[in-house]
């Protein structure tokens, strides 16, 4: 299983992209039911991206490889747990869908 994650951020810093992103990963890892392979992280970015007023956000993407867990794009998620708003690490919701990965 892949996993993807990607953001347009207005800032051009790898580390903090990254470990954003990361979270992401760690929530469709938690909802898929896979063990995340660290070792297969990829990083791409940042790609610049001009938006008008001068100003250029820089657009992230983040790759890795899961074991076992399911396919989150193909298979419902309704026996996900409920989200409690209002708890400091909020786990993922059947409202969250992650975009498949292209290979």
């Amino acid at each position: 299983m892949m996993y993807r994650a990607a953001a347009a951020l207005p800032y051009p810093d790898r580390a903090r992209a990254t470990a954003g992103l990361c979270g992401q990963l760690r929530l469709l890892a938690r909802a898929g039911g896979g063990e995340l392979d660290w070792t297969t992280l990829t990083v791409d970015g940042p790609i610049e991206v001009p938006v008008p007023g001068g100003a250029t956000w820089f657009e992230w993407q983040v790759t890795i490889e899961a074991i076992g867990g399911r396919d989150l794009t193909r298979e419902p998620v309704d026996d996900l747990p409920a989200v409690d708003p209002t708890a400091r690490h909020a786990t993922a919701s059947a409202a969250t869908r992650p975009q498949p990965a292209v290979e």
